[in-house]
Formats: C-alpha cells, structure tokens, sequence
C-alpha cells in the first residue's frame, strides 16, 4: 500500500489531492509544524530520507520526495482511465503539460517562497519588493494568458499534472495576499477548491489547511 508522508500547511496538500482525485488505497501519515517556529516536527526528519514533505513510500517500498517526481509516478501508475494526462498521441499536450509543470517550480514557485520568506523577516528584501513582486506579477499573467476560456484547466476538462502542480503556488499568493488573480485564473482556482476530490483532501488531513498561520505576523 501506499504511504505518504504529509506536512500540515504544506505543499504536500497537492499530493494528497491528487491521491483522492485517484480514488487509490493509501496511508496517510500526518506530521503537524511546531507551533512556535513553525518547523516541521522531529517525527517526519525521522520517518522521511531529508526530513521533508511530500514523501511517497510505493507498495514496492521505493521512498519518492519531489512533488512533481511523486504526482508524476502516481498519474503513470495509477490513473488507468487517462483522465489526468493528455491523449495518446497528443504530442502538443504533452509539451504543454510539462512546460506548466516546470514553470511551476521553476518560475512561479521560486518567488512565491522569496516573496513569503521576505514577509515573514527570514531574508531581507533590499528592494523594497521591486524585484520579488513585479516577477510573480508576470508570471501570473502568464498563466492569465495559458488558460483557454472554453476550458475549466490547464490541461482540458479535467486537472493534469500541471493543475495539480500549480496549485500550492496559486494558494500561498491567495491566502497569502500576494497579488490578485486575473479572472480566468480566479475561476480556475474557484473550481479546485470546489472539486469534490480537493473537499476529500482537506477531510483526510484532519487539521485547518491555513496558510496564514506559516506567517505570524498575519
């Protein structure tokens, strides 16, 4: 069976999303940040290779970390219907679907978490916030610019890797504050958070998934 490793108010959230999304059998093993540094606990440096969530343990015991590495194994392994990837064939759908994928990581992700730790007094932002801002601005209007109106995701009628990769980022600039979302986007992230798999998630975790309480100056 399956088991993963989940942090509170992290970004394994998307992996457990996923996971109820695939209707699998899984454990769930819940670690809950330390109030006071808001650290995760000596319980998941024990149980996890770098002390990190999202960590997947497969049936076969092989230890996956890396949210997209971990979301990527469980739609090639586990989503036999096709409903999370593009068509056979669909060459363009593939490119795009890694393309979102990495921007997540790579171009969005990275400044949301600059963004976050310049708020919370971690690393001083020298420019006041014209480096950090007008570059998640961008990329947000990029994705303003990616999603077509005739659909509800990234990647069609139904969340691709891309959809599920993207939603932490989208998350900590909502809760958090950090810039608003253009329309296209906004109704994107409405219908996530309305899906009946994401609603399972948050129920499968047991605590309040709050963003805000990662930064305690909110």
């Amino acid at each position: 069976m399956l088991t993963l490793h989940h942090l509170n108010n992290s970004q394994s959230q998307r992996v457990l999303w996923l996971l109820e999304e695939l209707e699998v059998t899984y454990t769930l093993v819940t670690h809950i940040r330390d109030l006071e540094t808001k650290l995760a606990p000596p319980s998941l440096h024990a149980a996890t290779p770098r002390g990190k969530a999202p960590t997947l343990v497969t049936a076969d015991g092989v230890v996956i970390i890396e949210s997209s590495s971990i979301m990527a194994y469980l739609i090639r392994t586990y989503d036999q219907s096709k409903r999370f990837q593009p068509a056979a064939g669909d060459v363009v759908g593939v490119i795009r679907n890694d393309t979102l994928t990495s921007f997540a990581g790579a171009s969005l992700g990275p400044f949301v978490s600059l963004k976050f730790f310049a708020d919370v007094g971690a690393v001083a932002d020298r420019t006041g916030g014209r480096f950090i801002e007008p570059r998640i601005t961008s990329a947000l209007a990029y994705l303003e610019d990616e999603l077509d109106s005739q659909q509800d995701y990234f990647m069609g009628s139904s969340p691709g890797l891309a959809d599920f990769m993207l939603s932490w980022e989208v998350d900590m600039v909502v809760q958090l504050g950090m810039a608003k979302l253009g329309p296209k986007m906004q109704a994107w992230h409405e219908r996530v958070l309305a899906r009946d798999g994401w609603k399972r998630a948050l129920a499968k975790a047991g605590v309040p998934y709050d963003l805000k309480k990662l930064n305690s100056k909110l």
